[in-house]
């Protein structure tokens, strides 16, 4: 199978540059970057990782592969103007697209041209920064698609250090659902947070510094001893008495947030190394508050 080198990226947005980025640090040759918007075209060619920045898709040149990083929305878009192109010349054999929930059927319109397609959906999150290319070291992959586009995109993943799952295309959304819960919703949940500091008249700016050591050391502990023993708090305790003063607030202060603290405490009875620990008339008084 011949080895992916030079790469076309459509979409200079967040993922599209850093996989850019990372890509030619990677040493992969970037023929073209290309993209809509001419004033973030402009910020990317001032990195200097691309031989050509066009706002034309017609400008594109023969290569390996080529990377649609643009809304899930635009992706169908693209593939039918890749197709046109293609009708009159294959310009590359593999072509991807960066969406999380879109299998690689939505590029279907470029395989009657004999290329092979793919999605490659990096599991992380982009804020836009230059540095955040090497967000893409070492991360790991949902790939899904034809064999030997998932074969190079497997090599593709290799050489940037990272690791890789292979999903059916129906498990796409599912898929970006997990996602969808590990990043956006634990940031809404820090809201939360946020909000009932401000209660006790602290500014956001200081409750996120003030959070921030919890929540990292959180999220450490997790990846060293798994969900299920890194678990601490009232519920991990069985301290009925704080729950019971929790709930109080809630339903009296923030009763939008009481339904919230009450389902992903519920959470806790599917977690025997507590469960384990906790005496029955303790677990029945925390099924009557949690209301399971």
């Amino acid at each position: 199978m011949k080895e992916i080198n030079r790469i076309s990226i459509v979409g200079s947005g967040r993922v599209g540059f850093a996989l850019a980025k990372a890509l030619a640090e990677g040493g992969f040759s970037i023929l073209g970057l290309f993209d809509r918007d001419p004033e973030r075209l402009e910020w990317a060619k001032r990195q200097d990782i691309a031989e050509k920045y066009s706002v034309k898709l017609d400008d594109l040149t023969s290569g390996d592969a080529i990377f649609i990083c643009v809304s899930d929305d635009r992706i169908r878009v693209v593939a039918r103007q890749l197709a046109q192109m293609f009708a009159e010349k294959k310009l590359v054999q593999f072509a991807f697209h960066c969406s999380g929930s879109l299998s690689a059927d939505v590029l279907q319109p470029l395989s009657k041209y004999g290329v092979k397609i793919g999605s490659m959906h990096p599991v992380g999150t982009f804020s836009g920064a230059e540095d955040d290319n090497k967000k893409l070291r070492g991360i790991f992959w949902a790939v899904e698609g034809d064999e030997l586009a998932l074969s190079a995109a497997k090599s593709l993943i290799r050489r940037l250090q990272g690791e890789f799952i292979v999903l059916p295309k129906s498990a796409k959304p599912l898929h970006h659902l997990a996602c969808t819960f590990a990043s956006n919703y634990v940031n809404f949940l820090l809201s939360i947070v946020v909000e009932l500091y401000r209660e006790l008249g602290v500014d956001e700016e200081s409750a996120q510094k003030l959070i921030m050591p919890l929540v990292k050391t959180t999220i450490e502990n997790i990846g060293k001893r798994g969900l299920q023993e890194s678990l601490t708090g009232p519920a991990a305790r069985g301290d009925l008495g704080t729950i019971e003063k929790h709930l109080k607030i809630l339903s009296e202060q923030f009763p939008e947030f009481e339904i919230i603290y009450k389902k992903l405490g519920g959470r806790i009875f599917e977690y025997p190394s507590v469960m384990n620990r906790l005496e029955k008339n303790v677990i029945q008084r925390m099924k009557e508050l949690f209301n399971q």
